[in-house]
């Protein structure tokens, strides 16, 4: 098995699924000042 194509996937979806996250608490945080 590629074990650097396995990470590249898992940081990939990582990066999909945390960036809206990121995002969101950003946005939350700008509106809090």
């Amino acid at each position: 098995m590629n074990f650097e194509l396995i990470i590249q996937l898992t940081s990939l979806l990582i990066t999909i699924l945390l960036g809206p996250l990121i995002i969101g608490l950003l946005a939350i945080r700008q509106e809090g000042l």
